[in-house]
């Protein structure tokens, strides 16, 4: 329900009957709202973190040779 998104009413039994928030709940409800949606903006969760496939780490090391050597060769070849 929109009235829920927007902090202006809360479930009493999930689904079946909901309750005006007062004021004060209301505004408790967005700053909890929006601490969740802070969080959910990590790219990172806090204690987690990203480690790519053994497999994509050495063909991406494989790419920066490749390209490290080219440039090389191109520097070498305008002097």
């Amino acid at each position: 329900m929109r009235a829920i998104e927007q902090c202006a009413c809360a479930w009493v039994e999930i689904n079946v009957s909901v309750r005006d928030l007062t004021i004060a709940e209301s505004i408790q409800a967005r700053n909890n709202q929006a601490a969740e949606r802070e969080l959910l903006d990590c790219a990172e969760l806090p204690g987690i973190t990203f480690k790519p496939p053994i497999g994509a780490q050495a063909a991406y090391m494989i790419e920066r040779r490749t390209a490290f050597e080219a440039d090389k060769f191109y520097t070498e070849a305008i002097q």
